[in-house]
């Protein structure tokens, strides 16, 4: 689909699955669970790129949400909403994905959560 220029929105696919994006920015560049399995992995030919899986989880969310413009980037004038990560996704393997901590959590601007 992204090669035919459809535009991708991600999210969490809770109750079924643990709320955590991480598990699905794996499953995305991986086609497999974390845990491990299927043996080969779900269409092992569509994984993406972490910067496409990352851009439908927020940009792809936002258009699906007819809220482009004003969420899912940071740009002038969009809310403010992005997390502070322990470790920088494009610099670790994709089986260190589930061990990254959200440091701090900012929704319009304020920090709704902050790690100890």
């Amino acid at each position: 689909m992204l090669k035919n220029g459809v535009r991708l929105a991600f999210g969490t696919d809770y109750s079924v699955e643990p709320i955590s994006p991480f598990r699905g920015l794996y499953a995305c560049v991986t086609r497999e669970r974390p845990e491990g399995g299927p043996r080969k992995g779900w269409e092992a030919q569509e994984k993406i790129s972490l910067e496409d899986c990352i851009r439908a989880y927020t940009s792809g969310s936002a258009y699906a949400q007819f809220e482009e413009g004003k969420k899912g980037e940071l740009k002038l004038g969009e809310y403010a909403d992005f997390l502070i990560l322990s470790d920088d996704l494009t610099k670790i393997p994709p089986s260190q994905y589930t061990k990254v901590r959200v440091l701090r959590t900012v929704v319009g601007g304020r920090t709704v959560h902050q790690a100890n």
